[in-house]
């Protein structure tokens, strides 16, 4: 480096430090080995960095001859013959001869169809803060790794404007135009906020616009965009959180609806989406935590009653259910409260108050296409809960009929499989199919109808003695649950790409 330039650095330091300049931050992605000749890393250190710059509290460089800023440097001979994965000793000596405050090393690998990452932030050499995070996005029925390293990115830029990074400013004003290689000088512009602000009446046609699609990044970035636009807009992230969930992304649903709740303490509902999704993610634990922390607050208020009946729903326990949705509705009916309420009749076996409510829910249905995607979804959780209970009673009911055990329990276990069984019709046509789940809607139709006609099999078998005809009916029963295990694909495949 030459002594003039030496020297300009210097002032440039004095006068950022008199100022109050941004202070920077040096990203460094340590890569993991190849396993079975594989490289499961998930390169994330670029869409960090373009988070981080969107933020504006800290200007990043990531080590790489790609970014401007740090191939001046070694150009300059500030870093000497740098390594594609370096060690913290090497890495904290570069920052300090760069002038940089903090060191950033990620972390990022994949695992099918999710990334597991681990951000680390480093200042003088010593760690002020951690987080680990697991982030998947599909495009296609496919894992889309520039997505997913994008919402790795901007999760981890939230947490640290959140925490160490809290009493820095973000930026007010346009960015600064370069003027070569590493150095910037300011544009003179009207302020204007970091993230354009996306306007109400525009923000829901163009989701429904995306939501026909398919294209889950583009749905991702928007409603991102539009939270980044008005932070403190609780709607905004109930409509992310209602979004991803109708789209199959539970993950991502389950990260914004936690922390929107951390935000707003007194949101009960967000902290009952944090359930749901975690419920759909297999993660009970969690799921409790969150239904637990609702309850709390406002245990007999119309939000957490509707997630309790939920949660007895799904466990296939219809008196428990209405009890917690007939007490929310006295508080304020909804079309969610009266679909939920469908759902419990119908388990209950009361058909004529199912239609009722599924009617009236309708009526009161949302334009938003993930209301929709949503409820069909629940109908769906339903029913696999209800398929698996009934392959479950109907395989013991054919033991119990193979030994001539047809008494009066046999007789209630019949009447319980026809229940089960009829609940699973009447959830199937509780909503309005969306148009990506059609062709698998059929397949559950087909398995719905063989379970019905499993279990008149077996009654007349039963009545009858006749072992042929409780072959027929075994067979049959496995064939319903094969074909309802082969509608889950399709099911997967459409939540993420299809059209709604």
């Amino acid at each position: 480096m030459s002594l003039l330039r030496s020297l300009a650095c210097g002032l440039l330091a004095v006068l950022a430090g008199v100022a109050g300049a941004v202070p920077a931050a040096l990203i460094v992605q340590q890569r993991t080995p190849k396993r079975y000749d594989s490289d499961f890393n998930l390169t994330v250190a670029h869409q960090l960095a373009q988070a981080i710059d969107d933020d504006g509290r800290v200007a990043p460089t990531v080590w790489s001859m790609t970014d401007p800023a740090f191939r001046a440097a070694v150009e300059d001979g500030v870093i000497a013959r740098p390594k594609d994965n370096p060690s913290m000793d090497e890495a904290f000596a570069a920052a300090e001869r760069m002038r940089v405050e903090f060191v950033l090393v990620v972390v990022a690998v994949r695992d099918r169809d999710e990334a597991e990452g681990t951000l680390i932030l480093y200042r003088q050499r010593k760690e002020v803060w951690r987080d680990a995070h697991k982030a998947g996005v599909s495009q296609g029925g496919k894992f889309d790794p520039f997505a997913t390293a994008a919402t790795l990115a901007r999760t981890w830029v939230e947490r640290l404007a959140a925490g160490p990074w809290k009493a820095l400013p973000p930026r007010v004003g346009p960015r600064p135009a370069e003027t070569g290689a590493g150095r910037t000088e300011p544009v003179v512009e009207p302020a204007k906020p970091v993230a354009k602000p996306v306007a109400d009446d525009q923000l829901l046609p163009k989701l429904a616009e995306l939501m026909r699609q398919g294209d889950v990044p583009q749905i991702v970035a928007l409603l991102r965009d539009a939270i980044d636009a008005q932070p403190l807009d609780l709607s905004r992230r109930k409509l992310f959180v209602d979004t991803m969930l109708a789209l199959g992304q539970p993950r991502l649903a389950a990260e914004e609806a936690r922390r929107a709740a951390e935000l707003f303490p007194e949101a009960v509902e967000m902290r009952l989406l944090a359930s749901r999704a975690y419920a759909e993610l297999g993660d009970e634990a969690a799921a409790r935590e969150q239904l637990n922390e609702a309850v709390a607050r406002d245990p007999n208020g119309p939000l957490a009653r509707q997630a309790l009946g939920e949660a007895a729903l799904l466990d296939l326990r219809p008196e428990d259910a209405l009890q917690h949705l007939l007490k929310a509705t006295e508080l304020g009916s909804t079309g969610e409260l009266l679909f939920r309420r469908a759902l419990a009749y119908a388990l209950a076996g009361d058909s004529k108050r199912f239609e009722q409510d599924s009617q009236a829910a309708r009526n009161e249905a949302s334009a938003e296409p993930a209301v929709a995607l949503a409820r069909y979804s629940l109908a769906v959780r339903l029913a696999d809960r209800l398929v698996a209970r009934a392959s479950r009673d109907g395989a013991s009911a054919l033991q119990a009929a193979r030994i001539g055990r047809t008494g009066g329990e046999f007789d209630a276990s019949l009447a319980a499989l026809r229940r089960w069984a009829e609940a699973l019709a009447m959830a199937l046509r509780s909503t309005p199919v969306p148009a990506r789940e059609a062709k698998a809607h059929e397949t559950r139709l087909l398995a719905s109808n063989l379970l019905l006609q499993f279990v008149g099999q077996l009654q007349d078998a039963a009545r009858r003695s006749d072992t042929d005809l409780l072959e027929e009916a075994t067979l049959t029963l496995g064939q319903a649950a094969r074909v309802w295990e082969s509608s889950r694909p399709s099911a997967a495949q459409a939540r993420p790409a299809g059209k709604p």
